[in-house]
Parts: structure tokens; sequence; C-alpha cells
């Protein structure tokens, strides 16, 4: 009987609301930089928007604790490497820093760096298929090439 009261004091401090999104403004992203082709951006968006960009979509258990530190910290380390939403003003603010980004990315897909562990197993959509990775490193060998 003394453990109810103790529960209703704990439970709560276990869950949290996640954080906000900032706010997107389109003319800053990669879609408004770069031509991405349908099959590309449903690839960016099911296995990498969640930590690069600022239209994550907080799953359920990001409201646990510690779980949601860790999820958080991916995110924001996510978001700082390299924000589709923010393309313009960061990894895509330079043709150089955009072909270097572009590059960088095809080669942790490749090796399977990214989509980051444990990720993949949490979302299955997030999952790359072979034929997924090479349409991406096209797409982003094609871009730098653009790049003037």
């Amino acid at each position: 009987m003394i453990c109810l009261p103790a529960a209703f004091l704990v439970l709560p401090a276990l869950f949290h609301d996640p954080p906000r999104n900032p706010p997107v403004e389109r003319e800053r992203s990669i879609e408004t930089a770069l031509t991405v082709p349908p099959r590309v951006r449903d690839i960016l968006r099911r296995a990498c928007y969640d930590c690069h960009s600022s239209e994550t979509r907080w799953p359920w258990y990001a409201r646990m604790s510690p779980i949601a530190g860790r999820i958080e910290n991916d995110v924001t380390r996510g978001r700082a490497f390299m924000n589709f939403s923010e393309w313009k003003t960061s990894a895509g603010a330079t043709s150089a820093r955009s072909d270097a980004t572009l590059t960088a990315a095809c080669f942790a897909v490749q090796s399977g760096l990214m989509p980051k562990s444990p990720y993949p197993y949490l979302h299955p959509e997030a999952r790359l298929s072979r034929s997924d990775i090479d349409s991406f490193c096209a797409w982003t060998r094609e871009q730098a090439a653009r790049q003037p």
C-alpha cells in the first residue's frame, strides 16, 4: 500500500514531452537548393529526416527517461552535422561544403554507418535496400558534379 503513492510520484518523472522541432522555412531546405527526385526524397524522408532535419517525428519512447536523453542527443548531433531543413545555411551553404557533405553521406550509407544503429531496428522503413543506396549515391554524385 505504501508503494502506490510512491508510484504516483515516480512515474510522472519517467515521462516528459518530446522536444519541439524548430520552425521549418522551406526556402532554406535541400529541396529548394537541389533537384531531389521523388525516389531520393522518399529515401531521405523515411531514413534520414528524423535525425537530419527539423521535421523529426518523435516516437512514443522519446518521452521516456533515460531513453529520451539519448534520442535528443542523437538528433541534436545529427542536425548539427547535416540538417536538410537548413541546407542553404548549413551543409549546403557553399558548393564545396555541399559536395563534401553529399560525398560523406553517400559513404556513410554505403558503409552502413547510416542510418545509425539502432534506428533501423526500431524503424524498419528506414532500412535501405541495395537499390536505395545505389539511387541515393547516384544522386549525390550527380548533384556534386552540377555544383559550380
